[in-house]
């Protein structure tokens, strides 16, 4: 993306009150509102969007309570090594040119896992870990 992606975050957050920085201790939906408790403030809101990491997300109670998949992933998760992410953009999509793709999976057991793909997003993008 052009800008690079913390465009698109900062052009969602336009019209949106933002809180960062916020340990979020309990979500409670009512009928026709969400309230967000932190240890020194209440938030209501129609609706709420957490991005948490599920070992941040186990922290928080929710009521009426996450649906039983939900809730075991949350509470199972454990990670299992590091991830290291990579977005690049092109002035041409070169793998195109060569007959390729832009798709790689390689998995071996003994790790690690490899990704690649790309997007067609403006500028010829390419994601991996």
């Amino acid at each position: 993306m052009h800008g690079g992606l913390n465009r698109l975050t900062r052009a969602m957050a336009e019209n949106v009150e933002v809180e960062l920085n916020q340990t979020v201790t309990s979500v409670e939906e009512g009928d026709s509102v969400v309230t967000v408790k932190t240890p020194t403030r209440l938030y209501t809101a129609r609706q709420v969007i957490i991005t948490a990491p599920p070992l941040v997300a186990s922290l928080i109670q929710f009521s009426p309570p996450l649906r039983p998949e939900f809730a075991e992933f949350i509470e199972t998760y454990r990670p299992t090594g590091r991830a290291h992410y990579f977005t690049m953009t092109f002035p041409s999509p070169f793998w195109r040119q060569r007959g390729k793709s832009g798709q790689i999976i390689h998995t071996n057991p003994q790790g690690p896992v490899v990704w690649l793909t790309t997007f067609d997003v403006g500028s010829p993008t390419m994601c991996g870990s």
